[in-house]
């Protein structure tokens, strides 16, 4: 299977397991008494489907993957984009009930959304898959970037980003999922995460320490200065394991026994299957 094959495959297996848990959104309001419903919806793999405008019922190339009931006067106070589009009289939908976004990434947007509004986010979110976490951090950006504001205000965020991470486990996760975490648990301020990530990637990673971007459009990433420090460290500790593992050499040169060759040659033959 080629690279594009793969990436295609995972984004298909992605957008089910999305689907599935936005599904169990559906009939948890993010506002009960809200006036605007909004229509989420992606361009990316949908083939010829087509659905109806709630402007003018024209159809959009599309398929909409979310239906949310909102207010409007919350996302005209927290973002610029609906400020204009819900205020301004030359957009259409400033008077509409019903209104269409594109967005390849509902289930990032509604949990940004049900936090503007102050509510309590369902259980349902913490089996959010990692590469979605990216996506909220993104959003996170796109809020920063609203708000003229030098830093991303992810605290709110932190009791979900722990369970989150608890679901997945650091201990248990494989290397690739852990390297996917090293920087959502930097961002997200995860002490005790991030020193668990990055004791494993120290000790098991054949090489240098990298992080890795699941995502497909966020260019955020650790500062490298950390990345370096990281592998700094991990050098420092892979010097002094194989200092350990090979003084005892100097133990069997030394010996006076008759096996000491033939243990010497055990010894060197369980180094290799170490792999260092």
């Amino acid at each position: 299977m080629d690279t594009d094959a793969a990436e295609l495959m995972v984004e298909q297996i992605l957008k089910i397991r999305h689907i599935s848990i936005l599904a169990r959104l559906e009939g948890i309001p993010i506002a009960a008494d809200g006036d605007l419903f909004i229509n989420l919806y992606t361009t990316r793999y949908v083939g010829n489907s087509t659905f109806p405008s709630a402007l003018n019922n024209k159809p959009i190339e599309g398929k909409i993957l979310s239906t949310v009931k909102v207010r409007r006067q919350v996302l005209a106070e927290n973002f610029d984009f609906f400020k204009s589009m819900l205020s301004r009289n030359q957009f259409g939908e400033r008077s509409q009930g019903t209104i269409d976004i594109h967005c390849d990434y509902p289930l990032a947007a509604q949990l940004w959304f049900r936090l503007y509004h102050d509510g309590p986010l369902p259980e349902v979110f913490s089996e959010t898959p990692v590469e979605e976490v990216w996506n909220v951090i993104h959003w996170g950006g796109y809020l920063q970037a609203q708000h003229n504001s030098d830093q991303i205000d992810l605290s709110k965020l932190w009791p979900w980003f722990d369970k989150v991470l608890e679901r997945y486990d650091p201990e248990k996760m494989d290397i690739d999922t852990t390297r996917m975490f090293l920087f959502p648990c930097y961002a997200f301020d995860h002490a005790e995460g991030f020193a668990e990530i990055t004791k494993r990637l120290a000790y098991e990673m054949a090489s240098h320490i990298q992080e890795k971007n699941p995502s497909s459009y966020f260019h955020g990433h650790l500062d490298h200065h950390i990345i370096g420090a990281l592998n700094a460290a991990r050098g420092s500790l892979r010097g002094n394991l194989i200092r350990g593992l090979f003084d005892p050499v100097s133990s069997f040169l030394n010996a006076n026994c008759e096996c000491k060759e033939k243990s010497l040659f055990s010894y060197c033959e369980a180094l290799r299957g170490t792999e260092i």
